[in-house]
C-alpha cells in the first residue's frame, strides 16, 4: 500500500495540524481463525461524522485507508472493512489467519483532534468439537488413533 496521497495526509495531519490528541495504552484481542473478527477502539472525539481521515497499521505498514469528506476514498481495504462512528473506531478482518497476528495501530484525525490507538491481536484455533466426535480430537489424524495400539504393543511386545 502506500502512496502519494495518503503520505501526504499523515505527514500534514501529524505535523501540520495542531490538534487535541487522545491515546489509549494497548488493546489485547484474541480472535478466532476462520471467522469474522473485529479490532474495536472507543474514542471520546466529538464531529467524527464530518470531515475525518482514518487509517489502520499493522506492525509499520499502512494496511486500510479512509479519507472521508463527503465521499468516501477509500485505499487497501480489501479484506477489511474500517468503520468510524461516534465513540468507535472499528477494523474488521472478513475471515481471520493466523497471519493476521501482530500489533495494530488505528488513527482518526478529524479538524480540530487525533486519537490513536494501540492493539495487539492473538489468533486462535477454533477449538470446537465436530459434530460426531463424541469428544475425541478428530483433526489430530491418524496418529491419535494408532497411538493407544502402539502403547500396548510398547508394554506388552510379547503379544507379537
Amino acid at each position: 500500500m502506500g502512496g502519494l496521497p495518503s503520505i501526504i495526509h499523515v505527514i500534514l495531519l501529524t505535523f501540520i495540524l495542531e490538534a487535541n490528541s487522545e491515546s489509549i495504552k494497548h488493546l489485547k484481542v484474541t480472535l478466532i481463525s476462520g471467522r469474522q473478527g473485529s479490532l474495536k477502539c472507543p474514542h471520546s472525539l466529538k464531529n467524527t461524522d464530518q470531515n475525518y481521515i482514518s487509517y489502520w497499521n499493522k506492525e509499520a505498514e499502512t494496511i486500510c485507508y479512509v479519507n472521508f469528506n463527503g465521499n468516501a476514498d477509500v485505499q487497501g481495504c480489501t479484506a477489511l472493512q474500517l468503520h468510524v462512528k461516534e465513540g468507535e473506531i472499528t477494523l474488521t478482518i472478513t475471515e481471520v489467519k493466523h497471519s493476521d497476528f501482530g500489533n495494530y495501530t488505528g488513527y482518526l484525525y478529524t479538524k480540530d483532534e487525533h486519537f490513536e490507538c494501540k492493539v495487539n491481536l492473538l489468533v486462535r484455533h477454533d477449538s470446537r468439537m465436530l459434530p460426531g466426535s463424541h469428544g475425541i480430537c478428530t483433526t489430530a489424524g491418524p496418529f491419535l488413533l494408532l497411538l493407544p495400539i502402539a502403547v500396548v504393543i510398547w508394554n506388552f511386545p510379547f503379544l507379537l
